[in-house]
C-alpha cells in the first residue's frame, strides 16, 4: 500500500491479506481527509488483484467487482439501492467483489438498517465503510463491522502531501488543519481561513468565558457541518482539560452534541439547531 501515513493499518492489512483472514465488512473510522478513502482503494486494488489493469480500473471506479458510493447528501434507502443490483451479480474477474460506501455518516438509519441485513445476507463481497469520527451507527450494524480508526496525519506526514500534491506551503495552517489534507487545501483560501479563526474565536470565548459572540459565523459551515462538530468536540475537550469545564458538564455537552448530530440526519434544520445547540452549551457552562 503506497500511501502516507497510517503504518499500523498498513501492517494490519498486509498481515491478514497474507493470512486470508480479512473480515467480510470494515468501518474506517477518522477525521475527514486524512486518507480514508484512498486507503479504503488501496485495500480493493490488493483484494481485486496487483495487475495494471486491475489497478487503473480500481482508480478509475470502474473495475466490474468494484462499488463505490460516495455523496455529500444524505444518504437513504433510495440512495443506496445501486448497491443492490451490484450484490446480485457474481465476480467477473477477481475472485470476490468489494462495495465502498465512502462518507457514510451521511446514512440515514433507514438506510443502515436495509445496510444491516445487505452485509448478514451477501457472501464472496468485502464490505468497507469509510466515516467520520462523529458518525452515529446503530449498535446492530456496527456489530457486523470491523472498526479501523485512523489517525490524524503527522505534521511530516502532511507536509510530504502537500509537497507532492504541488501546493502552497504555509507551516502556520498546519494548527487548523489538524493533520488533514482537505482542511489544510480550504485553509490557504483567505476566505475559510477567516471562517474557521472565527468560529474558533466563538467556541473558545463560549466554552472558557461563557461568553456569546456573533452566532452568523454558523450559518458558513451549513454545506459542511462536520468542521463545526469536530471544533466543538475539540474545543470543549480543550476547556475540559484546562479546567473551564467539569467532566459533568463536558458528558452533558457532548450528549447535546450527539443530540444535534441526530436530529441533522433526520433532516431537522441545521440553522435552528446549531443556534440552539450554542444556547444550551452557554446555559450549561454558565450553571457551573
Amino acid at each position: 500500500m503506497n500511501l502516507i501515513g497510517h503504518q499500523k493499518q498498513k501492517q494490519y492489512f498486509n498481515r491478514v491479506i497474507a493470512n486470508n483472514s480479512l473480515s467480510h465488512a470494515y468501518l474506517f473510522r477518522g477525521r475527514r481527509g486524512i486518507g480514508k478513502s484512498s486507503f479504503a482503494l488501496s485495500l480493493a486494488e490488493s483484494v481485486l488483484g496487483a495487475s495494471e489493469d486491475s489497478v487503473a480500473m480500481v482508480r478509475a471506479h470502474s473495475h466490474p467487482d468494484l462499488f463505490v458510493l460516495a455523496s455529500d447528501e444524505l444518504l437513504g434507502v433510495k440512495e443506496i439501492a445501486p448497491l443492490y443490483d451490484f450484490l446480485s451479480q457474481k465476480a467477473l474477474i477477481a475472485s470476490v467483489k468489494v462495495a465502498i460506501i465512502d462518507n457514510a455518516e451521511l446514512l440515514t438509519p433507514e438506510a443502515q438498517n436495509k445496510l444491516l441485513k445487505v452485509t448478514e445476507e451477501s457472501d464472496n463481497t468485502l464490505f468497507i465503510f469509510v466515516a467520520d469520527m462523529g458518525f452515529k451507527i446503530l449498535p446492530a450494524l456496527k456489530s457486523r463491522l470491523f472498526v479501523i480508526n485512523f489517525s490524524p496525519l503527522s505534521e511530516a506526514e502532511l507536509k510530504e502531501l502537500i509537497l507532492i500534491k504541488n501546493l502552497a506551503l504555509d507551516e502556520s495552517l498546519f494548527d487548523y488543519a489538524n493533520g488533514s489534507i482537505d482542511e489544510y487545501k480550504k485553509l490557504l483560501t483567505d476566505e475559510y481561513r477567516v471562517a474557521i479563526e472565527r468560529l474558533n474565536k466563538l467556541l473558545f470565548d463560549l466554552f472558557n468565558e461563557g461568553k456569546l459572540g456573533d452566532l452568523s459565523i454558523l450559518e458558513l459551515f451549513k454545506k459542511d457541518t462536520r468542521v463545526f462538530f469536530y471544533y466543538l468536540h475539540k474545543i470543549s475537550l480543550l476547556a475540559f482539560k484546562n479546567g473551564n469545564l467539569k467532566i459533568e458538564q463536558l458528558d452533558k455537552i457532548n450528549s447535546m452534541i450527539n443530540q444535534t448530530q441526530s436530529a441533522l440526519l433526520r433532516g431537522q434544520n441545521y440553522n435552528l439547531l446549531s443556534e440552539s445547540l450554542i444556547f444550551k452549551i452557554e446555559e450549561e457552562k454558565c450553571s457551573q
